[in-house]
């Protein structure tokens, strides 16, 4: 005030902080029966809470950079310069043709194998399932093999009581839809039962990414769809599950993101349907059928919509 009346005059100083002060009472007249300021910074707090929320699942659990891998003998690298990223809490196929690397890109991404050049960062656990699910077992009855898991596995420093190990092996059995044989051999059931199994004893550990290695090979269709419904329900729950497969339909109709592996390098990595869309030679029977009649078809679900039905 006192400036402004220094280099402006006493009665324009005068007005222009008559006028200053109008539009902040006029201001304040605005927000009263509206938010007070703990309340605007409650939800300010809250909005950014979200906003930090969203951007933890859009955290990649996954990062891969420029990583080469080469076996003993080989002539030349299986993976090269290769660079992925998987976010949290999603579905991501990897397909490629027999031999371009999709089991070491898992085996890495699992721990077992180690890059010799870029950058591999996982968050998190990671439990990596084989092609032939048998291979993890070593029990003589599904419950005993579900329990095996606790041998090897304790919380932290606390091992589980007989009785904790007891309920948690109920609880999966149940979950998984294996109680009626719960007294067979891991042998001795079927297929989709044995990659349930399979899954089962990986859950027990609690890991957070699920490594799945062509785990619809030899199923038929109702235990594919029985399949597909355990890992939607573990999507749902947060996890977050990276498969390879050549099962088009399958990838086609459960996954998120879908990446295609070739000569040891990702060469696309796109959202499903735009994958399926863009690609001719790996995309699904239904798309090669329609390319060019019917836009954004993918699987024969899509011909209907549910107008129509």
């Amino acid at each position: 005030r006192e400036w402004l009346k220094n280099e402006l005059g006493n009665g324009l100083s005068h007005k222009l902080t008559v006028s200053s002060e109008k539009r902040l009472d006029n201001y304040e007249g605005k927000l009263k029966g509206t938010e007070t300021g703990d309340a605007f910074k409650k939800k300010l707090s809250k909005k950014t809470d979200k906003k930090s929320e969203k951007k933890s699942e859009n955290k990649p659990v996954v990062n891969i950079k420029e990583i080469d891998y080469l076996y003993k003998g080989a002539g030349k690298n299986v993976l090269n310069n290769l660079s992925l990223k998987v976010n949290r809490g999603c579905i991501f196929s990897v397909m490629g043709g027999n031999g371009s690397g999709k089991t070491t890109l898992l085996k890495l991404i699992a721990g077992i194998y180690k890059p010799l050049r870029g950058k591999l960062k996982v968050e998190g656990s990671a439990a990596y399932l084989p092609q032939n699910p048998k291979l993890l077992f070593t029990e003589i009855t599904v419950e005993d093999e579900l329990a095996e898991s606790f041998t090897v596995y304790e919380r932290g420093n606390r091992r589980l009581k007989d009785e904790e190990i007891k309920l948690r092996v109920e609880k999966m059995l149940s979950t998984l839809g294996l109680s009626d044989i719960r007294k067979n051999h891991p042998y001795d059931i079927s297929g989709g039962q044995s990659e349930r199994l399979a899954i089962g004893k990986l859950l027990l550990t609690e890991p957070d990414i699920l490594l799945l290695d062509e785990p619809t090979k030899g199923l038929d269709a109702k235990a594919k769809d029985e399949f597909a419904e355990l890992l939607l329900e573990l999507k749902n729950e947060g996890k977050t599950i990276i498969i390879v497969s050549h099962d088009m339909e399958f990838v086609a109709k459960y996954s998120d993101y879908v990446s295609l592996l070739f000569d040891g390098e990702i060469i696309v990595s796109d959202e499903k349907r735009k994958f399926f869309i863009d690609n001719m030679f790996y995309t699904t029977n239904t798309r090669r059928i329609c390319a060019g009649l019917v836009e954004d078809v993918i699987l024969v679900e899509d011909m209907f919509s549910e107008k129509e039905i």
